[in-house]
């Protein structure tokens, strides 16, 4: 009897102890993921979206954000939009429960949960902006922001003068973010002042441009290699969170000369990537100047039309120099600006060409530049100390 009586005492606990850890699985659209947090230790912890499946556990649950609402959330159709969803399983059914709910529900589990657009634009003040500043991120609930990048952008002509992010390893600890936010703020965005872009600009530009090059470059078009392309790398500073910011794009977006941007600005970003894997540092990136055509002797403007509305078109040109303004983030280093030629129409003999003393090899970090960053065709690369560029270099943040 007292066999008996052990075997059941521990027959009931181990069926306890295995509902109790009983694991979940969510799945959702990969290609459009909300935002994922488990609780670790008592440590928010963001989920890797990648597989388009999360398995957690039941007891600790699944905590989900989504900044426009989800969508296909509830196994009972319905087309009210969520931006706060609590995941948790019973009997191997998946349940959700929203802020406002007072019962778990039965939710739909098909693979199709999906979040349009995690990371929005938010009016905010930026730092050296004298234009409209914009923060790029999301909220996680109501009390914490992530942000991946600030812009100074102008309303007017729909353009960033400049775009300032953190180059580091971002952390997957949600209190954490801090360091990593580029507005030095973890406060929630307040939703009244999200700022609504529209992909249009962005694909008249990516469809102009190429006309324009075959129409206007003449013999000079098989050189003008030029595409729209993000002026940072916004997808690498992102690290897990890289399926959120698909809609930085039309934003952060300017012609690039392919081969710059293709060789050595591309080897430029690794370095960047690599030397922050040891300490944070601050990134401030823009164009300045425009390319030009050479013709008999003089330089030919080069512009193409981008239709904003039936009403109003705007004029743009090709930037002539990308830079990069690099500097460690505890503000004890001045840093350095690294400036690329985004043109095939280059000659480092002319005196306007590098117009500051070159301190590229004086960086270590830039060493596996050296060999190439003077390659015409490879985007000519020199370096500036900051005061030297300061009112050079057009959007350049007065720091």
């Amino acid at each position: 009897m007292v066999r008996l009586l052990l075997f059941t005492v521990l027959a009931v606990n181990f069926y306890i102890i295995g509902v109790l850890a009983e694991t979940c699985t969510l799945k959702f659209n990969k290609a459009k993921p909300g935002l994922f947090t488990a609780k670790v230790d008592k440590n928010d912890i963001i989920q890797d979206p990648q597989k388009g499946f999360i398995k957690f556990d039941s007891s600790s649950g699944l905590d989900t954000y989504c900044s426009t609402g989800f969508r296909n959330y509830a196994a009972i159709t319905t087309s009210k939009l969520v931006y706060q969803l609590k995941f948790t399983c019973s009997a191997g059914s998946l349940m959700y429960q929203t802020p406002e709910g007072t019962s778990m529900e039965l939710a739909n589990n098909d693979g199709n949960l999906l979040c349009e657009d995690e990371a929005q634009y938010y009016i905010q003040t930026v730092q050296y902006c004298k234009n409209t500043g914009l923060v790029y991120g999301f909220n996680v609930g109501n009390t914490t922001s992530i942000s991946f990048a600030e812009i100074c952008y102008d309303l007017k002509n729909y353009r960033a003068e400049f775009v300032h992010y953190v180059a580091g390893v971002r952390t997957k600890l949600v209190d954490n973010q801090f360091d990593f936010n580029p507005n030095n703020s973890t406060k929630s965005f307040p939703a009244f002042k999200s700022y609504t872009t529209d992909d249009k600009i962005f694909l008249e530009e990516y469809k102009n441009l190429p006309v324009a090059l075959r129409m206007k470059a003449a013999n000079y078009a098989n050189l003008m290699t030029s595409r729209i392309a993000n002026l940072i790398p916004v997808e690498q500073i992102a690290g897990i969170m890289e399926p959120y910011v698909s809609s930085f794009r039309n934003m952060g977006a300017i012609a690039w000369w392919s081969n710059l941007l293709d060789y050595n600005w591309r080897q430029l970003q690794y370095l960047i990537r690599d030397l922050s894997q040891v300490g944070w540092y601050e990134v401030y990136a823009g164009f300045s100047d425009e390319v030009a055509l050479p013709s008999e002797g003089r330089n030919l403007s080069f512009t193409y039309e981008v239709s904003i509305s039936p009403l109003q078109t705007l004029s743009r040109s090709i930037p002539l120099y990308v830079w990069n303004y690099v500097k460690k983030g505890d503000n004890k280093d001045s840093g350095v600006v690294i400036i690329g030629v985004n043109s095939p129409f280059f000659s480092n003999e002319a005196k306007e060409a590098v117009f500051c003393q070159d301190i590229c090899d004086k960086i270590s970090w830039m060493n596996p530049l050296k060999n190439t960053r003077k390659f015409a065709t490879m985007g000519y690369i020199f370096c500036c100390h900051p005061q030297d560029v300061k009112t050079r270099l057009t959007g350049f943040p007065l720091i």
